[in-house]
């Protein structure tokens, strides 16, 4: 039997049960419900990684994978933006709907 555990995020896409069926099919062995807090945390560290400088001492090379990172990291910003705002959206309607 293997040791190895399987995280999955579940997101707003992760509503419907073919895609659940999908995850646990692939090998889910823990399902994490992606909350607002997380998802600010995460902002939170990359733009603190995006606008940290290339520091001076590293390796030969390490400096072009450094700015890769940071190029990574950067295009990804918007992507999880826009997930803590549809979480949000979700929050705000789940609320609106409990209370009328």
């Amino acid at each position: 039997m293997s040791k190895t555990k399987i995280i999955c995020t579940l997101g707003p896409s992760c509503s419907k049960a073919a895609v659940l069926k999908k995850l646990i099919l692939s090998g889910m062995n823990v399902p994490e419900k992606l909350t607002v807090p997380m998802l600010e945390r995460r902002l939170r560290d990359m733009i603190t990684f995006v606008a940290e400088p290339i520091p001076s001492r590293l390796p030969c090379g390490e400096d072009d994978a450094f700015a890769e990172r940071q190029h990574e990291c950067r295009q990804q910003i918007p992507e999880v933006i826009d997930a803590l705002i549809g979480l949000r959206r979700e929050q705000m309607q789940a609320r609106y709907e409990r209370d009328w």
